[in-house]
């Protein structure tokens, strides 16, 4: 019994001094096994890697050397490099899965507190977004003048143009988009590529349901072909 006691106490003793680079490795295993997309896993890679650089210079090595003031050092240090405060905000947010996950892994002990680091201290001061203004959808959309069906590639791309200023999809998701994905019968379109892994369901003005049944007549394709070719 005492032995085994020995071998568990020695295996905490190693996972409580992992170094930065295995910790976040952990993580994103753990991300990858949760079905987390390439991009949400790539934004916490990118956020953990300016903490991590950030942690070296200040000779931390190992995750569980992060307490709550270095965390709010850096907080601090983000916001000295005249980062927007939504950007420092998000940094927080995605700090926070990571250390909680470190936490449930008994990797960063519990005595750091890591809700006590509110998004809601970090004072955001928002700005509002500009939009286009009638005159440059306009612009956008050749100034309502079809493209000739013989130059496929620029009426493809006013085709494109039209869907993302009816819809406001996702370019992620447009890209994905099947023919077999419009029902003309209903004028709905079904999102099955979408940043939160569910399927969504859009509704076709009358004038874009035309302009893309005008555009398969003239593509042709089988229902399970990617409605906008790259090529």
């Amino acid at each position: 019994m005492s032995r085994k006691k020995l071998i568990l106490s020695n295996s905490n003793a190693i996972q409580n001094n992992i170094n930065l680079d295995n910790a976040f490795t952990l993580f994103e295993k753990r991300c990858k096994l949760k079905g987390l997309t390439d991009v949400t896993i790539h934004t916490y890679y990118l956020r953990y890697k300016r903490f991590s650089n950030w942690l070296f210079e200040q000779e931390i090595t190992c995750a569980n050397e992060i307490t709550e003031d270095i965390f709010v050092d850096f907080m601090l240090h983000l916001k000295e490099q005249d980062l927007s405060d939504s950007t420092v905000a998000n940094y927080v947010r995605h700090l926070r899965t990571i250390i909680y996950f470190y936490q449930e892994k008994g990797i960063i002990p519990q005595s750091f507190k890591i809700q006590n680091v509110k998004i809601n201290e970090i004072k955001i001061n928002e700005k509002v977004k500009e939009t286009y203004t009638d005159e440059e959808i306009q612009k956008l959309l050749f100034l309502k003048v079809k493209p000739n069906k013989d130059n496929f590639v620029e009426y493809k791309n006013y085709c494109i143009v039209n869907t993302f200023c009816d819809t406001g999809m996702r370019v992620s998701s447009l890209a994905n988009l099947k023919i077999s994905d419009l029902d003309f019968e209903n004028n709905l379109i079904t999102l099955r590529h979408t940043k939160s892994k569910k399927v969504q369901i859009l509704v076709m003005s009358r004038s874009l349901a035309t302009l893309l049944s005008e555009y398969l007549s003239y593509r042709q394709g089988e229902d399970d072909d990617i409605l906008f070719l790259s090529q």
